[in-house]
């Protein structure tokens, strides 16, 4: 019989641009704590792999050498017209210091039941705004495993 892990969930957390986050949900691009990248892509003609990039941290939004498309230190055309179309700064929008500081967009980490109440209070207290999808571990830091 196979053995398994003793952890039973697996904690996922990501880091994404909350300013361009923040404008897609104003503007009618999302809701519920999600973004609809495809309808944005759609609306200003870039496409989906490169919004997604720069919501999720995964590009720097500079040109990193001379080339036909731009200068080095330069924005991309794509952070340029995102930032165009929300009538904000590049620079705003797009902190280069944010996109040099994220080294991975995303991590987990397997927890135990018994980890689980100390790692969402402690998630919980670098939030705004409560976790969505909390309520099965809600019904467990409520019940017997404290």
């Amino acid at each position: 019989m196979e053995q398994l892990h003793q952890e039973e969930v697996l904690i996922r957390a990501c880091t994404r641009n909350n300013r361009l986050f923040g404008l897609m949900k104003e503007h009618g691009f999302g809701g519920k704590g999600r973004v609809n990248v495809a309808a944005f892509s759609r609306k200003i003609g870039i496409g989906q792999n490169v919004i997604g990039d720069l919501l999720n941290i995964k590009i720097i939004p500079m040109h990193s050498k001379n080339s036909r498309f731009g200068r080095s230190g330069e924005y991309i055309h794509a952070a340029l017209k995102i930032a165009e179309y929300f009538n904000v700064e590049v620079e705003e929008l797009f902190p280069i210091d944010m996109y040099l500081k994220v080294k991975c967009s995303k991590t987990e980490r397997p927890a135990t039941l018994e980890e689980l109440p100390k790692l969402i209070s402690l998630m919980e207290s670098y939030c705004t705004e409560p976790l969505s999808g909390i309520p099965i571990p809600m019904k467990i830091m409520e019940g017997s495993h404290e």
